[in-house]
């Protein structure tokens, strides 16, 4: 089921996210509010662009690890 980018944003910006994370074997966040700005920023100025579905598919792992640990 797909989360919509306007609950992620709310749930993020109205919750407490570790500074670092490991998103998964290969990803490490070093800087997880640079990670969401520029996730959030990239997927508004390209609505419904295929093209930027990787970006949309990272930051909903993100947000399902965040959620997830709390």
């Amino acid at each position: 089921m797909k989360v919509p980018i306007s609950e992620i944003k709310e749930y993020l910006q109205n919750n407490e996210v570790p500074t670092q994370l490991q998103l998964n074997e290969c990803s490490f966040i070093s800087d997880t509010k640079v990670f969401i700005d520029t996730h959030l920023s990239i997927l508004q100025r390209n609505k419904g662009n295929k093209t930027f579905t990787p970006y949309y598919d990272r930051l909903c792992d993100f947000y399902k690890k965040v959620k997830d640990n709390k």
